[in-house]
């Protein structure tokens, strides 16, 4: 473990987001209307309310991202520093963009 002492910013960046996640998809589970619009799209105006039990979805697809490229990089440590670093920020990027994709969900339904 030693090894990824050198990922810890963008590893506890990673950890902070998914509970950020969980804790908004918890509190909205328990507030918000029974369907949501998870699959908001201007072209297809028709079918895309879903229960709002899919919101669960978000924090599921973060959390298994951050495993995969968590064990890319145990697993191909032996690639250059760089390569390894953007693996561990762009999870964390993409984690990012999908806790802004969760809290417009939450705000559109409020």
């Amino acid at each position: 473990m030693a090894y990824l002492q050198q990922f810890r910013t963008p590893l506890i960046g990673n950890i902070i987001i998914i509970l950020i996640q969980v804790s908004l998809t918890v509190v909205a589970l328990k507030t918000i209307q029974p369907v949501v619009p998870l699959l908001n799209n201007q072209q297809l105006a028709n079918n895309t309310l879903l229960p709002k039990a899919w919101l669960t979805v978000i924090p599921t697809l973060s959390l298994f991202f951050s495993l995969c490229s968590l064990s890319l990089m145990v697993f191909c440590h032996s690639l250059n520093k760089t390569v390894l670093h953007l693996f561990a920020w762009t999870s964390t990027a993409f984690n990012g963009i999908l806790l802004l994709a969760l809290t417009r969900i939450i705000m559109l339904v409020r």
